[in-house]
């Protein structure tokens, strides 16, 4: 008799289990998120894709902090760089893409960057 109300009790847990799993992973089904993240300075274009949102909020920070201009024009109050941030979300019923650019001298640049991805992931969080 324990042995029959142990098994049904371990039957009634596991299918609990894998009903909870089943229903998360309905839940996120179909739902995909990237992002990239392009700068551009002096003619040249570096180009980053991130394969989520959450991705670029960590890394997209670190890599234009990274950023090293030429130095030699950072004064120069003509010199520009640009910076392009796109974030697609879609499901299964809908693609929705978000892209901004900023482009300022040298000086700015990486602060405004800063600025435009963080009000980006905003936009497309809420």
């Amino acid at each position: 008799m324990k042995k029959l109300t142990y098994g049904l009790c371990a039957s009634i847990l596991f299918s609990l289990i894998g009903n909870a799993q089943a229903k998360a992973k309905s839940e996120n089904k179909g739902i995909s998120n990237s992002a990239y993240l392009a700068i551009t300075a002096e003619n040249e274009t570096t180009k980053y894709k991130f394969s989520s949102i959450e991705d670029l909020e960590e890394n997209g920070t670190k890599i234009l902090d990274d950023i090293t201009l030429n130095s030699s024009k950072i004064k120069d109050e003509n010199c520009k760089a640009a910076v392009e941030i796109s974030l697609t979300v879609s499901n299964e019923n809908l693609s929705t893409t978000v892209t901004a650019a900023v482009t300022a001298n040298y000086t700015e640049i990486i602060e405004e960057a800063k600025k435009l991805q963080n009000r980006l992931i905003l936009v497309v969080k809420q």
